[in-house]
């Protein structure tokens, strides 16, 4: 699994260097936000809700052709899970500046006012934040996690539309579910106070997964 996601980000970086070799158009660039719903699914998380954050970022397109792009993207997105343990509300925060790469389809209308399109590629995480937070009766607590592992794999997937504004710019909107492919935390052999891990230390089963929607705008 891991030699296949490192082969799509090799191939997602060749055709970003190619692109403007073959591309018709001009470079497009543009910015995002929007709402992230995330939770930590695998064997080992059972329980948990789901945590709603942020997402903010930007983004370059290189066209390859007039209905195929390849589209970068570099965004800081919240995520994590949520749980209620016995009347304590507990929050596991873990933020991420996450690089979507992803080839692009669009779909042409007859008016070329609105372009529905379709979009997939590997999504690169660094982890920015670890921490899970407690609160009880106005109370609150909060640890760093130690053992999170820097960096996370996923495979980002999803569509929307971009709406042509003026003569050069864009208004956008897509939806896009983010699956994580490794494990979020390490093993430890000598757990403390800030790891998660089960009781011979070994990392839990869970794995990041979020449903991003954003608006952006671009040119």
């Amino acid at each position: 699994m891991k030699r296949a996601v490192f082969f799509l980000v090799a191939a997602a970086i060749v055709l970003a260097l190619a692109a403007p070799t073959f591309a018709a158009g001009k470079i497009g660039f543009g910015g995002k936000a929007g709402i992230a719903i995330s939770n930590i699914t695998g064997d080992d998380a059972e329980g948990l809700n789901s945590r709603t954050g942020f997402a903010l970022g930007g983004y370059l397109e290189f066209p390859i052709s007039p209905s195929v792009a390849f589209r970068p993207e570099a965004m800081y997105i919240q995520k994590g899970a949520k749980e209620d343990l016995l009347g304590v509300d507990i929050t596991f925060k873990l933020d991420y500046i996450e690089v979507p790469l992803l080839l692009v389809v669009k779909i042409p209308t007859e008016t070329g006012s609105v372009t529905p399109e379709f979009f997939a590629g590997p999504a690169i995480g660094m982890n920015m934040t670890a921490k899970v937070s407690g609160e009880y009766e106005g109370d609150s607590e909060s640890i760093d996690i130690d053992n999170v592992k820097s960096m996370d794999l996923g495979v980002t997937f999803g569509g929307g539309a971009a709406f042509k504004v003026g003569e050069a710019n864009k208004l956008t909107i897509d939806v896009r579910y983010t699956l994580g492919l490794t494990k979020v935390f390490d093993d430890v052999d000598d757990p403390g106070e800030g790891d998660l891990v089960n009781d011979d230390g070994s990392a839990p089963d869970v794995k990041n997964s979020s449903i991003v929607v954003l608006v952006g705008f671009g040119i």
